[in-house]
């Protein structure tokens, strides 16, 4: 990888301004979509009631329920398996202590509080990636603006004050578009791999998620060069690498895709198509 200067001191400084003001720009007023009938998204309803569900095994659809109706879970599962990590570190502090062992479990408003953390959080750490990400491609000037730009932007400070996959959803695509752009300045294997299971988990977490695969082939179709060296070994190993990572990350993140494949497909090309 091209090495790039070291960050000067007021860059820095520069830089963890820029992350301050985002981090309070997104933490600032979390609590406002917490009750129906104030400013209020449907989906975040829907989000924390198939957490719960989740937490109690069901990992599966039933048409007609709106909170499974053609609609991607994978922010929903996150927030699950940081529950279930909770769950595990407070029963075993409990143990170390030797208090009686308890469930920990988050009720519903908990859980808004938690999907909203984890949003704001989410959307902070993107403004170091977009740092990053502008920094390699171009320069470090190009890199702060790109990171001021990001951290007070309205849509992306909104975007995280719900509890709904949207954050998510734009966080793993901007990553995936990360290692495309790795992908076309280097071509190294590991870049397709993490590529494959980034737009993997952005179609699970958002299904229009998974267009960030463009850049990903426009990537390696630009870094082929000409159409022969598009369809030579090399190029189409590449192409099988991607198919052979994002395949399975699908389905571990997907998990109905594994009990209820058809239904699910129906579901996917509903969602695309309207229905």
């Amino acid at each position: 990888m091209p090495t790039h200067p070291r960050l000067t001191s007021l860059q820095k400084l520069s830089l963890l301004l820029i992350v301050a003001l985002g981090f309070g720009l997104r933490f600032g007023g979390l609590d406002h979509d917490l009750h129906e009938g104030q400013i209020y998204h449907p989906d975040t309803s829907k989000q924390m009631r198939a957490v719960q569900r989740f937490l109690d095994g069901h990992y599966y659809y039933h048409t007609g329920i709106l909170d499974y109706d053609i609609y991607p879970y994978f922010h929903a599962h996150l927030l699950e398996y940081i529950c279930r990590a909770g769950d595990a570190l407070h029963g075993g502090l409990q143990t170390l202590t030797g208090v009686p062992v308890t469930a920990w479990r988050p009720d519903y408003y908990q859980l808004f509080w938690l999907a909203l953390g984890w949003n704001a959080l989410l959307a902070t750490l993107l403004i170091l990636i977009v740092f990053q990400l502008a920094r390699e491609n171009w320069d470090e000037r190009a890199a702060l603006a790109a990171a001021l730009l990001l951290a007070v932007s309205p849509m992306d400070v909104v975007a995280c004050h719900y509890a709904g996959a949207d954050t998510t959803a734009g966080f793993f695509a901007t990553v995936t578009v990360f290692f495309a752009l790795r992908i076309y300045r280097l071509g190294r294997l590991r870049d397709y791999a993490l590529a494959a299971l980034f737009t993997a988990c952005g179609f699970s977490s958002k299904y229009h998620a998974s267009l960030a695969l463009l850049p990903v082939l426009a990537a390696h179709g630009l870094r082929a060069g000409s159409w022969r060296a598009l369809f030579g070994r090399a190029a189409l190993g590449r192409l099988g690498l991607l198919a052979l990572v994002g395949l399975p990350a699908t389905l571990l993140t997907t998990p109905i895709l594994l009990t209820h494949f058809t239904e699910t497909v129906r579901n996917i090309f509903g969602f695309f198509g309207g229905a």
